[in-house]
């Protein structure tokens, strides 16, 4: 998954059909015994790929077997894996765009559409809004390397900021940092 990624889509596949959810929410130390480098790593490198089916694909995993709520990544860990997932906020796909907001707004699997079924943004401000602004501090600490890195950060706050549900919520912690 790491490190090579003509394999990505295959080694999704088999993660998606073969991790059990249950014991890796119970027992996360025993599956994911180096989780805070090798496997934020895959999974940052999975939900930065070029090809849509495998950002479908890493994004699905990490909604199914990585919610946020369980903080089985914590601190800058989880702020670098929320930072390659925003990330696909850029490509303007909207299966992508489904999936990341469900995983951030804790829609879980059970509706994929852009969070709706709930208006409660409580998920989204208890567990993702300290791992977004976090990840968008460090985008804006980084020196691009050419204007569309640079232009990035700014057109996801935007993207996120035109969400009716999490919009609101994102304004007392981005324009200060702005």
């Amino acid at each position: 998954l790491l490190s090579t990624p003509q394999l990505r889509i295959a080694v999704l596949n088999f993660f998606m059909s073969h991790l059990s959810r249950d014991k890796l929410h119970k027992e996360p130390r025993h599956y994911l015994p180096k989780k805070n480098t090798l496997v934020i790593d895959a999974l940052v490198s999975a939900v930065s790929d070029t090809s849509v089916l495998t950002l479908r694909l890493a994004l699905e995993l990490l909604l199914q077997h990585f919610p946020l709520h369980l903080n089985i990544f914590k601190g800058i860990y989880q702020a670098k894996l929320v930072a390659a997932a925003l990330a696909v906020l850029g490509q303007r796909e909207m299966s992508l765009n489904r999936r990341l907001y469900s995983w951030l707004l804790g829609s879980g699997d059970n509706s994929i559409g852009l969070g709706m079924g709930t208006n409660d943004t409580t998920y989204f401000k208890q567990h993702a809004l300290p791992a977004v602004a976090c990840a968008m501090e460090m985008w804006l600490e980084r020196k691009p390397k050419d204007t569309a890195a640079a232009v990035l950060p700014y057109r996801i706050i935007r993207y996120l900021a035109e969400r009716d549900d999490i919009g609101a919520l994102l304004s007392p912690v981005f324009v200060p940092t702005l």
